[in-house]
């Protein structure tokens, strides 16, 4: 079986602050099923490259 998926890191940004918190999430299924979890580090927003 051939499950295509998209993984992702993003940014969980908070009002007021020069952190983020670290998030991982995972789609599959055309998008119909995400899992989205907490890395547990928060990273510098200035720091950080979007690519």
């Amino acid at each position: 079986m051939n499950i295509k998926r998209i993984c992702q890191f993003l940014l969980d940004k908070e009002p007021g602050k020069s952190d983020a918190k670290l998030r991982y999430r995972i789609k599959w299924n055309n998008n119909k099923n995400i899992v989205a979890c907490n890395v547990g580090y928060r990273v510098d927003i200035d720091k950080w490259v979007v690519g």
